[in-house]
């Protein structure tokens, strides 16, 4: 660590005493410093993201069910098939997209194994 690392950590130090604070402190070489009761626990090492894994483009789910929602008006019904999708995906997707375009409880989803419905009610 540089000079002025050392001499910040070093006023730091000082000030959480002052205060009369416990604290762990590890740096970046490794040095820890320690004042007080605590225990330190090892971090969890990070879980890499899950990938989405399919063979469909981007903007497909998205271009399957707006063809069937963007017409809509208050009270009208449609009913999106599957096909193919996770029905929890699509209902999910097109909940989204009501809140973006229409504004947040402007309609009911519902799914089904084969089909999502969809009312619009604002």
């Amino acid at each position: 660590m540089s000079k002025l690392q050392n001499r910040s950590v070093t006023i730091a130090l000082n000030i959480l005493t002052a205060f009369n604070a416990n604290y762990v402190i590890v740096l970046p070489d490794g040095t820890q410093h320690t004042r007080g009761n605590i225990v330190v626990k090892k971090a969890k090492k990070e879980q890499p993201r899950r990938k989405m894994r399919g063979n469909r483009k981007y903007g497909d789910l998205s271009s399957h069910y707006r063809a069937f929602m963007e017409d809509m008006i208050v009270g009208q019904i449609a009913s999106v098939p599957v096909n193919g999708f996770k029905p929890a995906h699509l209902a999910s997707s097109m909940s989204a997209w009501a809140c973006n375009y229409w504004g947040t409880g402007s309609a009911i989803i519902a799914s089904n194994k084969d089909c999502v419905e969809v009312m619009r009610v604002k």
